[in-house]
């Protein structure tokens, strides 16, 4: 469910001192059922700083979702394809979810490990102090997920600024209730990475070459906790040496944590994260640090990061408000705020139905691509057969896919770059069709658009009728990506039906003539025209300047289709009619 309110309109009216770069996302605002997370935990933070004046505008990070390549840097291929599986979601979240809640999660844990990701680049290239509003998924291994994690954020943005260059030990300090053993699997043979772990109980084998994983029961209070961590962390850090470090300030060890077992009190998870981070600055100043929000689950959770991110920003210990009269009442006071431009009781207000309908999680049910493929299935996809890195090589770092199911036409996939749906890339809309080949199933090419808008067209590669910009190359590609859904589908090919000459010769490199009468016609005006480029080819077609060489009438462009043979059937199909047909004679041209 996305927030319908604008936090950044907000921001705008408040000039606060510089503070961390703060990593947030509308759609972090993601409640699942069965699991008590309050879905607005990040606004609430965000809320209760601007009220104060302690965060800038400036200060608020959009994240991308990571990308496939980054997710696949650290976890294993298949794992990754698998979460496409009802069950394998199952598994991690201990109840079955409907594919609009599975979606969800996918979504908000991709963007909450992009965040990761950017924040630590951003710290590492600054030196400074990032936060995430989330993350901290560290039950998650390179081949499986759990205990709510699907992807390990922590791991990916390490492997991630490794391939960018940074090559610096990395500190994991982990004061989540529960035991970092993904993390602590992730670099259990890893010297340049040192896991700490400080939790109730082990989840598996704590062997590592740099880790201390620290299991201190059920009913742990403030003295036992803080003693804790005083009496390991400073030796870690001076031994170890790091030059990144990545603070977990997980809120499950507080004592109103639905889910915990612990009873450390408000000011003892305080003084926990203001030692943490004194530390870290005391020992080894100015020093990249990225805080991840952690665990933390039921209404209270937003508080203990909201007071951590207020001293950050301020210096000063600044409480948030002891209750809430309801979960969602900062929700309704930015709406409510937004509505009047500032004016007004900003806490005289009531909830309506329709506040509640606005809020509740979105249950509409969005069809499969092709009946068969999620968003998420199709962006692995694309990923693996190299659209993604084709694209990134080009300019497009962050690059967007959308799906439409809504048109009875055929569905279609759109992609964007960088991000936003300001540059369209690539809009394919595709079809299962019974009745263009008969007795056969064929996956029937609607319309194909490959474009790059930031490219140019030169003399040598001049614009072909209809065209707005340069291709992107990937024509291949697709045609790759066309065989395999074929297969999975159990369709028996491609087909498509160019209308223009120029369609045909680029599409002829991949698909072959269904008709072999076609054939010899289209590859007669080929050899014709072989001295032209395709933009002068198509031109004079167009223009009534190729002849018949008999009746001496202008070619007219005519139906032919090409198809992709995939199926054993189909291939056997194209080689008996070729038989069939026999040697066909090739017609002649000439020019007006």
């Amino acid at each position: 469910m996305k927030s319908f309110f604008p936090l950044r309109t907000i921001l705008r009216r408040r000039f606060g001192a510089p503070g961390p770069a703060v990593y947030y996302h509308t759609d972090y605002s993601n409640a699942l059922s069965g699991v008590p997370l309050d879905a607005h935990r990040g606004e609430k933070v965000l809320v209760f700083l601007a009220e104060r004046k302690l965060l800038r505008p400036a200060d608020i990070r959009t994240p991308a979702k990571a990308s496939i390549e980054e997710l696949l840097r650290f976890h294993d291929r298949r794992y990754v394809e698998s979460l496409d599986e009802a069950e394998s979601m199952a598994l991690i979240f201990g109840t079955c979810l409907s594919p609009p809640a599975a979606r969800q999660v996918l979504r908000f844990q991709r963007l909450a490990t992009g965040a990761t990701i950017d924040a630590l680049r951003t710290a590492v290239r600054g030196g400074g102090t990032a936060l995430n509003l989330s993350g901290g998924f560290h039950h998650a291994t390179a081949d499986s997920g759990g205990g709510f994690c699907v992807f390990n954020d922590i791991a990916v943005a390490i492997r991630s600024i490794r391939t960018e260059g940074f090559e610096g030990r990395v500190l994991v300090v982990d004061l989540d209730l529960h035991d970092g053993n993904g993390t602590r699997d992730a670099f259990r043979a890893d010297d340049s990475v040192f896991t700490l772990s400080v939790h109730n109980r082990h989840w598996d084998d704590t062997r590592a070459v740099e880790s201390a994983a620290i299991e201190l029961g059920d009913d742990v209070e403030d003295g036992p906790y803080l003693d804790t961590v005083a009496r390991v962390l400073p030796g870690i850090v001076s031994d170890f040496n790091p030059e990144a470090a990545l603070y977990l300030a997980g809120a499950d060890p507080a004592r109103d944590d639905p889910l915990g077992n612990w009873r450390i009190s408000e000011d003892g998870i305080f003084e926990r994260d203001r030692f943490v981070l004194d530390t870290l600055r005391e020992l080894k100043p100015g020093m990249p640090v990225v805080i991840l929000a952690g665990g933390g689950y039921g209404l209270g959770a937003w508080r203990y990061t909201a007071r951590l991110l207020a001293w950050l920003g301020s210096g000063k210990d600044v409480r948030p408000p002891p209750k809430q009269r309801t979960d969602l009442m900062f929700a309704k006071r930015l709406r409510d705020r937004e509505a009047r431009k500032g004016v007004g009781d900003l806490w005289n207000w009531s909830l309506t139905e329709e506040d509640l309908g606005l809020l509740a999680p979105d249950q509409a049910v969005e069809s499969r691509f092709l009946g068969h493929f999620s968003r998420f299935g199709l962006e692995l996809l694309f990923e693996q057969a190299g659209v993604f890195q084709r694209l990134r090589s080009i300019g497009y770092t962050n690059p967007m896919l959308d799906i439409d199911t809504s048109s009875p036409l055929g569905h279609t996939i759109r992609m964007y770059g960088d991000g936003t749906r300001q540059d369209l890339l690539m809009e394919w809309r595709i079809r299962r069709d019974r009745r263009a080949v008969p007795g056969m199933e064929v996956l029937y090419v609607e319309w194909l658009l490959l474009q790059n808008p930031k490219a140019r067209f030169t003399e040598s590669a001049p614009a072909l009728p209809g065209q707005q910009y340069p291709g992107l190359g990937l024509l291949g590609t697709i045609a790759s990506i066309s065989r395999f859904i074929c297969r999975e589908l159990k369709l028996d090919g491609v087909m498509f039906i160019p209308s223009q000459y120029y369609m045909a010769a680029i599409a002829s490199h991949y698909l072959c003539f269904l008709d072999p009468e076609g054939e010899a016609w289209f590859n007669a005006l080929q050899d014709f025209l072989g001295n032209y480029t395709l933009a002068e080819a198509s031109a004079l077609i167009a223009g009534g300047k190729v002849l018949d060489e008999k009746t001496r009438t202008p070619v007219q462009w005519r139906v032919v289709k090409l198809i992709l043979p995939v199926s054993r059937r189909m291939k056997r199909m194209v080689a008996v009619e070729r038989r069939r047909a026999g040697p066909v004679e090739r017609p002649s041209f000439v020019l007006a």
